[in-house]
């Protein structure tokens, strides 16, 4: 019995972190293709990979790893994009006076 209720608790935990970590990686994704870092291709890409990660079941792990394969793809194109910024890109567009 008291086993039951912290493996319920541990779940209850767990599903908003997770979800909550989906969410994020969208966010990230959408936000880089709004900033113009990465193209349209981008966000998609995420997407599909955070759909698959999410809905599909865990038994099909050949997708699961495509689907990390594409997101990994993307994140370090943006992550090279990143780093290959000069000091005037990070300052960004100044309002004008």
């Amino acid at each position: 019995m008291w086993n039951g209720s912290i493996r319920a608790r541990r779940g209850a935990v767990a599903f908003p972190l997770i979800l909550c970590f989906a969410l994020g990686v969208l966010v990230l994704g959408w936000a880089a293709w709004r900033a113009g870092l990465v193209g349209w291709w981008g966000p998609v890409a995420v997407t599909v990979a955070v759909l698959v990660a999410e809905v599909l079941p865990a038994g099909a792990p050949a997708l699961q790893v495509g689907a990390n394969v594409l997101a990994t793809v993307v994140f370090g194109f943006l992550g090279v994009r990143v780093i290959r910024m000069t000091d005037t890109d990070w300052d960004g567009v100044r309002p004008s006076a």
